[in-house]
């Protein structure tokens, strides 16, 4: 328990000395740019510039108050995430791939494969969207009916709500921590999909409150700004209806700093299981 304990804060104190790293700072810069693109293309979708298609497009995914004003500017964030999820899985997988690998060539001081770290990384691209794919499907067909199970027990009560709402996220983090070590395994160690997932597995079952805290920690930061951004409608009322745009580049700023801070702890502590020397 103690060399758990000792681990897990060995894991943050050396992330937070590695995080400068341009491999690490710009595979999440790249993130964060790909989810401001998405975001000024949301905002800029209802111009006449672009004869109505994107408007119609975006109306038949979400919502036909799309592009009209203030509606398209509460529909912001359900619109911006749901988007947001497919930015992550084509550049995100790639990005904490990248991460991965430069926080590991600062923790043990070398880069131990032939060619670059990005090559690597590609050339393992395919199981990490595999596992990016299936986690994510999963987590979002489970976790995002839990509100609307117990609708009629938490109508009328916020605390209720809160409550649901915390155990909702305390769950996708559970479920998240199984597969919390796959792509180190999978870069670091280069074994095959199923190993991988096996080997993450296992190292959740060992330290599963260590690996709970590594995700949940970072995951934690986020929530208050995500919260902010889903209240759009009520920042819509109080204030300008384009104030959610500000609201949303908080978030991607927040998750910029959170994406650096999930990686590089949980990396660290894989590579710091004894049973790797």
């Amino acid at each position: 328990m103690l060399e758990s304990l000792n681990r897990f804060f060995a894991a943050w104190l050396s992330a937070f000395k590695s995080m400068f790293s341009l491999g690490v700072l710009g595979s999440f810069f790249l993130l964060a740019l790909t989810q401001g693109f998405v975001l000024f293309c949301l905002v800029i979708a209802p111009s006449s510039s672009f004869g109505g298609v994107p408007i119609e497009i975006l109306r038949s995914w979400f919502s036909p108050a799309a592009g009209h004003y203030p509606e398209h500017f509460v529909l912001l964030p359900w619109m911006f995430f749901r988007l947001s999820i497919i930015a992550y899985g084509l550049v995100g997988v790639l990005a904490y791939g990248v991460a991965t690998g430069a926080f590991s060539r600062k923790f043990i001081g070398r880069w131990e494969y032939e060619g670059s770290l990005l090559g690597a990384v590609t050339s393992r691209y395919l199981p990490l969207m595999i596992v990016w794919a299936v986690t994510t499907a999963i987590a979002f067909a489970i976790f995002s009916n839990i509100p609307g199970w117990f609708a009629d027990w938490t109508f009328g009560s916020p605390r209720r709500v809160i409550f649901i709402e915390t155990l909702t996220g305390a769950g996708v983090v559970g479920f998240m921590s199984i597969f919390a070590y796959t792509t180190v395994a999978l870069v670091i160690d280069r074994l095959p999909f199923l190993a991988a997932v096996r080997t993450s597995a296992r190292q959740f079952v060992a330290h599963p409150l260590a690996t709970f805290f590594l995700l949940g920690i970072p995951y934690l930061i986020t929530v208050p700004f995500s919260m902010i951004a889903s209240k759009s409608e009520l920042i819509a009322t109080k204030f300008r209806p384009e104030t959610v745009i500000y609201a949303l580049v908080v978030v991607i700023l927040v998750q910029f700093f959170a994406n650096i801070m999930t990686c590089g702890p949980v990396t660290h502590y894989y590579l710091s299981e004894p049973s790797r020397e």
